[in-house]
């Protein structure tokens, strides 16, 4: 037996095999071939089902009625600093102590001048 023959016979092997794995698309008038075996779409019909919902963009906080007041959100913003490193520069400098629920003010914070 020659290699011509040996190699037709290979072909034609890998078509059939190519054939029977080869699923295509389910979606209407798709007929891409789907990449992952036991999927039934192609990849931009799978994306288009599955998209995650785009969130609104976070309001940004808004100024108190009371300007006179400060808080973490307020000073991080005008210091360009994490808002979570606030309050505990402020507990450093004894302007607030750690609570059970949040942060207070101490009586040298409350003293104005």
């Amino acid at each position: 037996m020659t290699l011509d023959p040996l190699l037709r016979k290979l072909a034609a092997i890998n078509q059939a095999l190519s054939a029977i794995s080869a699923e295509t698309c389910t979606a209407a008038g798709c007929n891409q071939a789907v990449s992952k075996p036991g999927h039934k779409l192609c990849y931009e019909h799978w994306k288009a089902n599955n998209a995650q919902p785009v969130s609104a963009p976070k309001p940004k906080p808004q100024q108190s009625s009371s300007p006179s007041l400060l808080s973490a959100t307020s000073i991080s913003e005008k210091l360009e600093i994490s808002k979570h490193k606030v309050n505990p520069i402020l507990a450093e400098l004894g302007l607030v102590n750690k609570e059970r629920n949040g942060w207070v003010a101490t009586k040298r914070a409350l003293v104005t001048s």
